[in-house]
């Protein structure tokens, strides 16, 4: 009786110290993001910063469906299998479902990037290229998205923001600062958007 109350404060405590600890990691995202949009807005103007957050918008769009839902099922069963310590299904359930992930992203990403250079092919355009560079981070965005799930299964659910919350920004805003640096007023929205899917593909 008295292990068993000892289990419960402790699985309390260990719930509170990650809810805690995401919400700190949420309001630094918030703040990152309002601080990367003025950034962002100040160094490509109005139309290069309303590319950046039209091509990135439509890649948010494009997440969800290439994701397979591996947030609630990765947290739902990695917690399952780590509980009764059936590592071998564990580890087959990450490769499976990474292995599905990428190639429903890397599909998608094809279909899309023929369907734009079909109707509008010309890389001349900024808006054009800035589009299918930004294609090129949505397999790291969606296989982000499985190990958030894995780490929120393993209770781990502040490491499993931390990249998403911390590494990305601060990579973006790191790299725009040394390219600004050096292009000055050459520093495109496209080779912005080549940063971005960077930071993104770091963070994993």
């Amino acid at each position: 009786m008295v292990q068993q109350q000892k289990k419960k404060g402790g699985l309390r405590g260990q719930f509170a110290k990650g809810v805690s600890g995401a919400f700190g990691l949420k309001l630094s995202l918030t703040g990152f993001a309002f601080v990367i949009g003025i950034f962002l807005a100040r160094l490509l103007g109005v139309e290069g910063y309303g590319i950046y957050s039209y091509c990135t918008a439509w890649i948010a769009l494009l997440q969800v469906p290439v994701e397979l839902g591996s947030r609630i099922i990765l947290a739902r069963e990695v917690a399952a299998y780590e509980s009764q310590q059936q590592w071998g299904f564990l580890k087959g359930l990450l490769t499976w479902m990474n292995r599905s992930i990428l190639l429903a992203s890397v599909g998608l990403t094809l279909l899309v990037a023929v369907g734009v250079w079909a109707v509008r092919g010309d890389l001349n355009d900024p808006a054009v290229l800035t589009f299918l560079v930004a294609l090129c981070g949505l397999p790291f965005f969606a296989l982000n998205a499985a190990r958030q799930g894995t780490m929120q299964g393993l209770r781990a659910i502040t490491l499993g923001l931390m990249p998403e919350s911390l590494i990305q920004p601060i990579v973006l805003i790191a790299s725009v600062s040394v390219a600004y640096f050096f292009l000055r007023e050459d520093l495109s929205v496209v080779l912005v958007m080549v940063f971005s899917s960077c930071a993104v593909a770091l963070s994993i």
